[in-house]
């Protein structure tokens, strides 16, 4: 597959092109998640100082370096947004502590209405089937093949891979995903990751898509994902080129 399919075909599953970014957001009802977004976001915010709320905030260092030494670029919902002064990274802190972001993980709803539209399923299946397209480049024909995809959502990417026959494990704290995981037959845990109950389970391959950006700790993730890894080499080799 040489560059120019790869856009095309990428370019087939951004919504926003497809539709348009307003159309979009209307058929996939993204309209009512971000209002309910603003509306009840509120609530971690210090409306006086327009920054999150000291009891449910959790300071970090820069998540690539680790360093400490940071200029303040914007604000943004009241999540300071740091430029590194070392590796120049762009990241957020102070950010929600684990308590708060791993309550609201599980009983998050509108977004899941969001993904369940036939719209956005139809984007992402578009989307699965390309991953998994390009996957099999770095398979060498294995007769089994066992994937992970940490937070998994309602499982469209995981369909899609059973429908290759390979065995497909969803990792997804959300429970309203858990009925759709259910419904479609798919194998998950309810576990966050690192996992406990799965620790030692080991895969030809983990997604970690749309979910990377969102962890507090991105290289210690990428860090325990290997360790679930039959062969950790093609794993990054196809990360990278991917």
């Amino acid at each position: 597959m040489n560059f120019d399919e790869r856009v095309r075909r990428k370019n087939e599953f951004d919504g926003n092109l497809v539709y348009g970014t307003k159309q979009f957001n209307l058929l996939t009802g993204r309209h009512r998640h971000l209002g309910y977004r603003q509306k009840h976001d509120n609530q971690w915010i210090n409306a006086k100082k327009g920054l999150i709320h000291n009891k449910f905030a959790e300071k970090r260092r820069c998540p690539l370096c680790g360093a400490d030494y940071f200029d303040t670029l914007f604000l943004k919902e009241g999540f300071p947004h740091q430029k590194c002064r070392v590796c120049e990274l762009v990241y957020v802190s102070p950010i929600l502590n684990r308590e708060v972001y791993m309550r609201w993980s599980r009983n998050e709803r509108t977004y899941v209405s969001v993904l369940k539209t036939k719209v956005q399923t139809k984007m992402q299946t578009l989307k699965s089937i390309y991953i998994l397209d390009i996957l099999r480049l770095y398979l060498n024909k294995r007769s089994v093949v066992d994937v992970c995809d940490i937070g998994c959502g309602p499982g469209v990417l995981l369909s899609e891979a059973k429908k290759r026959k390979y065995n497909a494990f969803g990792i997804e704290p959300n429970k309203k995903c858990h009925k759709l995981l259910e419904k479609k037959g798919i194998d998950y845990t309810r576990d966050f990751f690192p996992l406990k109950e799965y620790g030692r389970k080991k895969f030809d391959c983990v997604f970690l898509l749309n979910v990377l950006e969102h962890m507090r700790n991105p290289v210690e993730m990428a860090k325990a994902t290997k360790k679930n890894i039959e062969n950790p080499r093609s794993y990054l080799h196809f990360s990278a080129q991917y």
